[in-house]
């Protein structure tokens, strides 16, 4: 007997125990055999695993594809990316495995982009180092809050609705106002409305019908978290690719909304979980425009020394995206909890309220190792057993997550590049 993720399973195997989901419902007794209706039925009611008989059935095929060059070339090129983390840990194991099998799969069709990018990152790492050590150039919080550097102010409309999240008297009728007096951001919201994101059997036509369907709170805070990718968009391109920035940020989003589904039942908190894996790297692009050269060097060491991008940059700035990102979101007055989960979302343990950026955290790390897009960290971060811990979900639910992954992203990052 074994635990299976449901993703795994296939029609024929035997069920080792009765299976029941997340509310006590009866789905599957002990000792029935698998059909393809009962994998529909425990997709469907959120089964994340289940209890076979038998053993692991390693085939001669499954050996001999795990023996063949190709598969051979992604697992060393994925053991480089996860140089950083520990494969004795299960949950870190888990997501090695699907990314070595992805990226395996990518190279068999022939999809060599991705590998080519990777293979050149190594040749640039793995060239003599030079003795010389990269400039210290310290940049004080005070400086990036005060009159040296000046944050970006957002424009009425942010500010409007901004006023609406924080009154729970608000109408949706109010929010409609507001939101349909910029074209961009109510076609982005009907866009996304009517996406699979959200799966509504209805189109839904109107602002009015969205916010009756997604909540007032919530299209609010959806509203203002694409609002902000529109005030960064003249970082220099020879410093970060800004669409795969934003496929990153979207990547991560999406994966913290689907680990948020497993631990919520409502839905205010869903949707402020993918606001802030949306906009959990902002820091870096204060850091990216105002900082430019400073920026350029962190993330040429990053490549010379073979160092995590957000230990590069404490190291050469003196100052972390994390704490750059706090204060621009002190200063536009965005809710604690968000501000709470872009200033914690990489040791969120140390945060007073740790859940969120917990699953934010998670989301970054799993959006790094699939590596769509790119706020410039090349490595997979580490997983702190703690963390996933404190979450407490099974390492079953990875493939259930990267498969809604699959399903949602490339749908939602045509709609916000329209």
């Amino acid at each position: 007997m074994y635990t299976i993720s449901v993703e795994k399973l296939v029609p024929g195997m035997i069920i080792a125990q009765d299976i029941y989901d997340r509310n006590g419902r009866y789905i599957l007794g002990k000792s029935s055999a698998l059909t393809p209706r009962h994998l529909q039925i425990m997709k469907i009611w959120g089964i994340l695993e289940v209890q076979v008989e038998g053993e692991i059935d390693k085939s001669d095929n499954f050996k001999s594809f795990t023996n063949s060059p190709l598969f051979k070339q992604a697992e060393k090129i994925t053991k480089w990316r996860f140089q950083f983390t520990s494969l004795k840990d299960d949950v870190t194991n888990e997501l090695f495995q699907v990314c070595v099998k992805r990226l395996s799969e990518q190279i068999a069709k022939g999809d060599n982009e991705q590998l080519i990018e990777i293979k050149s990152f190594m040749e640039r790492s793995s060239a003599p180092k030079e003795e010389k050590k990269a400039k210290s150039h310290t940049i004080e919080r005070r400086n990036l809050i005060k009159d040296k550097i000046e944050l970006p102010s957002l424009p009425n409309v942010f500010n409007q609705l901004l006023e609406v999240i924080n009154d729970p008297r608000s109408s949706g009728t109010k929010i409609s106002d507001i939101v349909s007096k910029d074209t961009s951001l109510s076609t982005k919201l009907l866009s996304l409305a009517n996406s699979s994101f959200y799966g509504f059997r209805r189109k839904v036509d109107t602002l009015t019908d969205a916010i009756i369907m997604i909540g007032t709170q919530q299209i609010t805070a959806l509203a203002i978290g694409i609002s902000v990718l529109n005030y960064f968009k003249d970082i220099p391109t020879d410093l970060i690719d800004m669409k795969s920035f934003w496929k990153h940020s979207l990547c991560c989003g999406i994966t913290a909304r689907n680990i948020a589904t497993y631990k919520y039942k409502t839905s205010s908190n869903i949707e402020r979980l993918f606001v802030g894996g949306l906009i959990h790297d902002i820091g870096r692009l204060i850091l990216y425009k105002y900082h430019p050269e400073q920026s350029r060097e962190t993330l040429l060491s990053t490549r010379k020394d073979n160092n995590l991008l957000y230990n590069a940059e404490s190291e050469i700035l003196g100052i972390r995206h994390t704490i750059v990102g706090k204060s621009l979101l002190e200063k536009w007055k965005i809710p604690l909890s968000i501000e709470n989960i872009v200033a914690y979302h990489h040791n969120p343990l140390s945060s007073q309220e740790p859940l969120e950026p917990a699953i934010v955290n998670i989301a970054d790390i799993i959006a790094n190792a699939l590596r769509i897009g790119s706020s410039g960290e090349n490595f997979v971060p580490p997983l702190d057993p703690k963390v996933w811990e404190y979450i407490g979900l099974s390492k079953n639910i990875l493939l259930s997550i990267i498969k809604q992954i699959d399903k949602q992203l490339f749908e939602i990052i045509r709609l916000f590049y329209q």
